[in-house]
């Protein structure tokens, strides 16, 4: 049986804002949510795609310690300026788990994309040559 992208959004607009409230509060990536005033929301959507693309093959306890692990790396330390800083964040993290040499080319790979110059976090090189700057002012 097939479902369409429309039968799915009906079922899911039946679900109440209180389940769907606690269904994020129950997410392990919500503890993350203190760093988003810090961070500001471009630079924290790309953290979370980036550690969020790394977050498979996990059972439920060793994805409970990624992300208690990830949560404190980033409270520690200063906001990333560029997709560079934020690699090195993250990279050394990556280097002692499971997968790792496939995780950080990932994380490399995403934080090449084009999508991380809408972000906050990295301007288009085009913009570089012209502006003069790596990360938006």
């Amino acid at each position: 049986m097939t479902i369409f992208a429309p039968s799915i959004a009906k079922i899911l607009s039946k679900i109440s804002t209180n389940v769907w409230n606690k269904i994020v509060m129950d997410e392990l990536e919500f503890k993350l949510r203190d760093q988003l005033k810090r961070y500001g929301f471009g630079k924290f959507a790309t953290l979370m795609i980036a550690i969020g693309l790394n977050d498979y093959q996990f059972k439920e306890p060793a994805e409970r310690v990624y992300w208690s692990e990830i949560h404190e790396i980033i409270k520690n330390k200063s906001v990333p300026k560029t997709t560079k800083e934020l690699e090195e964040l993250l990279a050394p993290f990556y280097e002692n788990k499971r997968l790792h040499r496939i995780k950080i080319k990932r994380l490399q790979k995403f934080l090449n994309s084009c999508i991380t110059y809408i972000s906050g976090i990295q301007v288009h090189p085009k913009l570089v040559e012209t502006l003069g700057y790596d990360t938006i002012p």
